[in-house]
């Protein structure tokens, strides 16, 4: 009788730590917004990014089990500086456009938010190794901002 009691608690402990991460990473892939998840990015990749910025949307994976998360935002620009945009490559690029698209699959977007890549933009990809890349995309008229940070 005492060990079922014990089965019990072990089993009930475990079920509600599963919970919780269950409801943490759920809400970690919701709309979760602040500007320090911009901050955090502008930090580690060393980049500035337009201060004249509003986000429209945002989207994100839960956390993987190895810290793996995808993270989507749009921005409105306003006033944006083309310096900003300096070394961004402005030649259409079907490998790129391929790997951005497979990025957002995972993570239900609405197709109202996603790049336009047909109306023109330019784009920068980076790579700190194989396993964290950000994809920054500029629509040709400096009015959007996509910005797709991805740990694998």
């Amino acid at each position: 009788m005492k060990k079922k009691s014990i089965i019990f608690i072990v089993v009930a402990v475990i079920g509600a730590i599963l919970l919780y991460f269950e409801l943490n990473s759920n809400q970690l892939g919701k709309d979760t917004y602040n500007e320090d998840h911009i901050e955090t990015i502008e930090n580690q990749w060393n980049l500035q990014l337009p201060d004249s910025k509003t986000l429209v949307y945002q989207r994100s994976t839960p956390f993987g089990f190895h810290g793996d998360q995808t993270k989507y935002f749009l921005f409105n620009l306003y006033h944006s500086d083309q310096s900003y945009f300096v070394d961004y490559i402005k030649e259409p690029s079907t490998e790129f456009e391929n790997e951005v698209s497979q990025l957002l699959l995972n993570l239900q977007y609405e197709e109202q938010y996603i790049p336009k890549f047909d109306e023109g933009y330019a784009y920068q990809k980076l790579s700190q190794n194989n396993f964290h890349q950000l994809y920054l995309i500029v629509s040709d008229d400096l009015s959007k901002l996509y910005v797709i940070e991805n740990k694998i």
